[in-house]
Order: C-alpha cells, then structure tokens, then sequence
C-alpha cells in the first residue's frame, strides 16, 4: 500500500551555483527582453560572491515550500549518482520531503546550473540530462505539482490525466519545454488541471494572444481545460480566473534582492493556501507572502516561508488586499 501525500511534486531538480558579479554592462538596459549582460572576452572575471543551492527547480522549489506550510510532500525527480545527486537529497530530507520516489541513474551526472547574479536580476546557465520519464504505480495524493522537466517527458500528461481521473487534482506550472509543446500535446494535463500557474510572457506564448491584455489572456488559458488561471506580473502584481470572476492584487512593496524563484514562491504559496481550504482571495495573498519573502534571499529556497510566516507576512500589509477587476 502506497504512502497518502498532501503533495506530490513532478518535475527535474538540479544544483544552483550563484555567482554574484559586478563588473558587467547590461546592454539595451530598459527592462525589455533582448537586453544583453557583457564581459571583457577572454579575461577573468572576479565574482563577489559564490553561493550553493542544492535541490532547486519549480518542481523541487514547490516540494519544498509545501512542506514548509505543513503539507505532507513527496518529490518524483531524477538524479544522477554524483555528489551533487547526494547534495540534493540531503536536501529534500532536511526538508521533510519524502525522498522515496526519487529515480536515480547510476553513471550519470545529475542537472547542474549556474546562476549570474547582477543587481536583482539573473542569468542561467542550465544542463540538463537526459532522463527516461515515468511515474510510479498506485500514486496516492491530494494533489500533484506538476513543473519544468526536460524534453521527452510527453508521456507523463497521459499519465497524469490518468490520475486525476481518480481523484488526485492536479496543478501546473508548465516549464520550458512545456510551453514549446503545442496545445495538442498538452491537451491531457491542460484538461485534467485544477489549476494553472505561470507569468504574463509565458501564458502568451502558450495561448498565442498578442495583447498585454490579463482578462483575454486568462479566458483563452481558462478555455484551454484549466478551472483556474494564476498569472503574475513580478513587480506589477499578479492576477487570477476561476471561470467566472477576474482578481488582482498588487505586490507587496519590498524591492527584491534577487528574483530567482519569485514566481514558484508565489505558485506554491497559492496552492498550498487552496489545499488548505482557502478561497481565491486569500490564496492569492498567500503567493505574495511567499514570492515577496523568497526574494529578499539568494536562491529559490532560502526565503519559503512557513503557514505562520506566510500570515505574519499578509498582516503586515493588510492594507494590499485583492480586488475584482
């Protein structure tokens, strides 16, 4: 008989190095995207700071938070039989995430990134390996947290549709790959989600709606198969669709040390809020606790903040509140 979770989070983990620089010039610095970080080629650059985070990625980030909040959690990720495989499971059990799902493969490295930090904003630079997706029998969870994986993964949308056929809810947070899919292939997960996580850029690259305009995107998300949309707009706040009525609420006002993993702070503060019985509104003012506190922190983990953290957080700024729109 299979363990019951609160969670169990599906998606690739890997190993963050942050290296913290100074000496470069952004290129097209206006906040658009196409800007362009430079070094001197050929030299050596000095790094002010050097940071290690292991066991990051939406998924793990998720694992993580939720665990945090009280959730009975479980990851299913892949790693390699490398040191930095033993740095990311020693990770998840400090954690309290269930480590017993995790697939390993022996003679292979695990996924590794390198994270250039320069003012608040970041560069990755990412490898990922290439791993033979699947998901256990007999699975047992309230919910799953599906994320970023890499590519020939397609199978595990059927295989998660599967699932929420009996019973288990599903919410994703499509990673890169997954936002190149057609909508044909993401069809299965699309359906079977309870609810959907991701920014402004990336629900218009999925939906293909040009205009910067929150309602027309979450309806062509919504009419896609998941009963809530969740989209953030960084700094600009963040909105939300359940079918009927459009919610927003603005960013808490702190300025962010480094954004890294603002947007899977805010994705798992706001599902972690709707397993426990919150509506909307209140979920929603859970994601902005959450993101608001994981960047004032270098790496996605630091800042994830517990249930009592998390209210301690919205009564802080009990004067931000979401609104209909």
């Amino acid at each position: 008989m299979s363990k019951r979770f609160d969670v169990i989070s599906i998606g690739d983990s890997t190993h963050d190095t942050f290296v913290e620089i100074s000496e470069a010039v952004i290129r097209n610095n206006k906040g658009l995207k196409g800007a362009e970080i430079c070094f001197s080629w050929a030299d050596k650059i000095p790094v002010d700071r050097v940071t290690q985070v292991p066991g990051v990625g939406n998924s793990a980030n998720a694992a993580v938070g939720a665990s945090r909040q009280g959730l009975k959690t479980a990851i299913r990720t892949h790693v390699g039989d490398d040191i930095v495989a033993l740095s990311i499971k020693e990770n998840f059990k400090k954690e309290g995430v269930d480590i017993s799902m995790i697939k390993e493969y022996n003679r292979r490295p695990s996924n590794y990134s390198v994270v250039i930090n320069h003012g608040a904003e970041r560069t990755i630079l990412v490898h990922h390996e290439f791993w033979k997706y699947n998901l256990p029998r007999d699975l047992d969870a309230r919910w799953f947290y599906y994320s970023s994986l890499g590519p020939s993964h397609e199978k595990l949308h059927m295989q998660i549709a599967r699932y929420a056929k009996k019973g288990i809810k599903v919410a994703f947070q499509p990673g890169t790959y997954q936002l190149r899919e057609s909508i044909k292939t993401l069809k299965p997960v699309l359906e079977s989600s309870e609810v959907i996580l991701l920014n402004v850029e990336e629900a218009q690259q999925l939906t293909g709606v040009k205009q910067r305009n929150p309602k027309k995107i979450m309806r062509a998300l919504n009419n896609l198969g998941p009963k809530t949309v969740v989209m953030t707009d960084g700094p600009d706040g963040a909105y939300a669709y359940d079918g009927e009525t459009n919610y927003f609420v603005k960013a808490y006002p702190p300025e962010a040390k480094e954004r890294t993993g603002a947007g899977d702070g805010f994705s798992i503060g706001f599902v972690g809020a709707i397993i426990k019985g919150k509506v909307i509104n209140e979920a929603l003012l859970w994601g902005n606790a959450n993101a608001t506190s994981v960047v004032q922190h270098i790496g996605a983990q630091k800042g994830l903040l517990s249930e009592f953290g998390i209210k301690k957080m919205i009564r802080k700024y009990k004067n931000i509140k979401p609104e209909v729109i």
